[in-house]
């Protein structure tokens, strides 16, 4: 009986939950086919007699896999898609609809899929981190009064490079690695697979970050064991992963509004911006750099031709990014959301024009024009 397999690098087990439902003669359905569907399958499969048991998968195309158009009577929905399943969902009958999360013990956990369900999963993310961080520990932190010893790391940051100057670097293929080696001196912020440079470069970013979940997962222990940079992550990767002893988690504010803001207090909070990018900004702004350049944000994604209308984008040849490998072949991917990103920015465009700090766009070759662009090669 298989009771554990890897998510990205952890690995989980089947919780008793699952383990102890009786799935003989029942029809059943996993959506989307993933690693973590195919090793339910393989469970269900291997241990039970299963009437029907399929993938929902509109972008593959296999014996064992159906579109959502094809989905017939049903006992049981598996739905595994922690960034996506919002959109999934959309296509799929609501009733016998499960939704499979795991938490920080590393056990695998069904639920039926409803609104109010997510919400209690959520929940601890909105309340926990956004209204008693927002009251009390922001009040005590005003006064030099640290609940945790996190937050009095996050709190020695505040200003600490002021008046001085930084770079934060975007992964995109206009990015050369003869660029990092001359940023070796400065002060840079970079995120995500940036470490694919670290072979061909002495250079190493000042501050490290990944903010998005399925990132996280896919290489948390790559992020758990680089200790070159100073690490910053939002707190919400605590509600799936061991916490990192060397690490500094600040809070993402919920945009609960839809309007996008700017912050430059990373002890109240930091407003997402749909990209790493914009977080490691606004932590620029906490630590009082007044001259920020950006390199790498090319603000611009190939999508395949056939796959312009789709959701789900399967990866063929890397444009997108600096490094031949940064995605492999195969590989699932949501279009960026460029709108969203635009007036996030637009937001810290009007902060730091009033508070008299400068953003330059020093990408060798970008879209983004929003902020002054200079000439990388002429700010050394």
């Amino acid at each position: 009986m298989i009771n554990n397999y890897a998510l990205g690098s952890r690995e989980l087990e089947l919780s008793k939950q699952i383990k102890d439902i009786n799935y003989d003669n029942k029809i059943i359905y996993l959506a989307p086919c993933n690693a973590q569907t195919k090793v339910l399958y393989e469970f269900i499969s291997s241990n039970f007699n299963p009437k029907k048991l399929l993938f929902i998968d509109n972008y593959k195309k296999e014996e064992n896999i159906v579109t959502n158009k094809e989905i017939e009577e049903h006992n049981y929905i598996f739905l595994y898609s922690p960034n996506y399943h919002k959109e999934i969902a959309k296509g799929l009958p609501k009733h016998n609809l499960y939704y499979l999360y795991h938490d920080i013990s590393n056990k695998f956990f069904i639920t039926k899929y409803t609104k109010f369900n997510l919400l209690k999963l959520n929940l601890p993310n909105k309340l926990s981190f956004f209204n008693t961080y927002h009251t009390l520990k922001y009040f005590l932190a005003n006064n030099h009064i640290y609940l945790t010893k996190n937050e009095k790391k996050l709190a020695s940051f505040k200003n600490i490079h002021q008046g001085k100057r930084a770079f934060v670097i975007g992964n995109g293929p206009s990015l050369k690695i003869e660029d990092l080696n001359i940023l070796k001196d400065e002060i840079t912020f970079a995120a995500n697979k940036i470490f694919l440079a670290f072979n061909e470069t002495s250079w190493r970013p000042t501050y490290y970050s990944i903010e998005d979940s399925y990132d996280m997962d896919e290489y948390y222990e790559k992020a758990r064991d680089l200790d070159c940079s100073i690490k910053f992550f939002p707190v919400k990767h605590l509600l799936s992963h061991p916490y990192i002893s060397n690490a500094i988690y600040y809070p993402l504010i919920p945009n609960i509004s839809k309007k996008y803001e700017c912050s430059n207090n990373a002890l109240k909070g930091i407003y997402p911006g749909c990209s790493v990018t914009y977080s490691m900004l606004q932590l620029a702004l906490y630590m009082g750099i007044t001259e920020i350049y950006l390199i790498g944000i090319d603000f611009s994604y190939i999508v395949p031709t056939k796959y312009q209308d789709s959701l789900v984008i399967h990866h063929d040849n890397e444009e997108n990014h600096f490094h031949k490998d940064y995605r492999k072949k195969g590989d699932k991917w949501l279009e960026p959301n460029e709108d969203c990103q635009l007036e996030a920015l637009k937001s810290a465009k009007k902060f730091v024009d009033l508070n008299d700090i400068k953003i330059y766009n020093a990408s060798r070759k970008t879209k983004l024009e929003l902020f002054n662009k200079v000439n990388f090669n002429t700010l050394f």
